[in-house]
């Protein structure tokens, strides 16, 4: 076995602070280059420099993946694996089976390309089903999305705070129609991430400048994600209290929006020192989460304590009526 030679160069300092390296002149006359030619680089995924003789531009690879629905067994497995396959960068995903895909396998797929940005159905058989992303990831910079997400949490926050404090609760509906959005926001986003890593043109094209960017920018996606998240349970606990027992809301209403109020000021603070790189304003915020922290501590202390007794006091009105009975 012939082991490929490797040539190594020193590298040499032209004018203040410039380095250049000459090429091999085999490669120079195999490539038929000249004195004032152009040559195309590009950064390799391992760290390398690849050159080209001539100024190319790379044509997209649609790159494809096959999931067998049989295997898929477990409820809600061929979902996540086509959201995975989304997110891991895929442009085509086929869904194939041996015979007939079945109602709940075909109601799987739906329910994933409803959750996902930009990807439809293409194509349909008895037995496959093709989905395709229609994304192109250059016209979807991180940073843009982010404040997207940032804007759709706040709103959120607006809305729930809205409907606790006037007591309206069918400004929840729009909460829960809100949290899909979100959801898709989120998955485009790690999609985009997952792209930088595989691709650094692709990275420095949508905002990420170096690979450490990845993970900062994932690590707020998911807390803005789960801040969303948070949003929604809240919402839906609302809901059920509206229903049950609205006076419990009017006790609390005061001190509770005033809360509420102050955690979005900490949001909105928190994104601003985010998009602008504001050092004090990062360390502002900081300190208002310590507050907020402390805030809650009190109001759950407060008020779970005043809900026990309330719970301890109706237990005790049954039983005294159930005694004299």
């Amino acid at each position: 076995m012939q082991i490929p030679f490797m040539e190594l160069r020193k590298l040499q300092r032209a004018g203040y602070s410039t380095l250049v390296v000459s090429l091999p002149r085999n490669w120079i006359r195999q490539s038929g280059l000249k004195h004032g030619d152009m040559i195309s680089m590009k950064d390799g995924s391992d760290g390398s420099l690849l050159l080209y003789p001539k100024i190319t531009k790379e044509e997209p690879k649609l790159t494809a993946i096959i999931v067998d629905a049989e295997k898929c067994t477990a409820e809600g497995l061929l979902s996540r694996i086509i959201t995975g396959a989304y997110i891991a960068g895929y442009d085509l995903i086929k869904v194939v089976s041996s015979k007939d895909l079945a109602e709940q396998r075909l109601a799987e797929i739906r329910s994933a390309t409803e959750r996902l940005t930009g990807v439809g159905i293409v194509e349909r058989s008895l037995k496959h089903v093709t989905i395709h992303s229609l994304l192109e990831p250059r016209k979807f910079p991180v940073g843009f999305l982010l404040r997207k997400l940032t804007t759709l949490v706040l709103s959120m926050e607006n809305l729930v705070i809205r409907s606790f404090t006037i007591m309206t609760p069918k400004s929840l509906n729009e909460v829960f129609s809100m949290e899909d959005e979100l959801d898709k926001m989120y998955w485009l986003i790690v999609r985009q991430l997952v792209l930088a890593v595989k691709n650094k043109e692709i990275g420095r094209e949508i905002g990420i400048e170096a690979q450490t960017h990845v993970l900062g920018n994932r690590a707020v996606a998911n807390a803005l994600e789960h801040i969303g998240d948070t949003l929604y349970l809240i919402a839906k606990e609302l809901q059920e209290v509206f229903k049950s027992n609205p006076s419990r809301i009017k006790s609390t209403t005061h001190e509770i929006a005033e809360y509420a109020k102050f955690i979005q000021n900490v949001t909105e603070n928190a994104t601003n020192a985010l998009f602008s790189e504001n050092l004090k304003l990062s360390n502002d915020v900081i300190r208002m989460e310590e507050e907020a922290s402390i805030r809650s501590k009190k109001l759950i202390e407060k008020y779970l304590f005043k809900w026990k007794n309330l719970q301890a006091n109706q237990r005790l009105q049954v039983k005294s009526t159930l005694t004299s009975g």
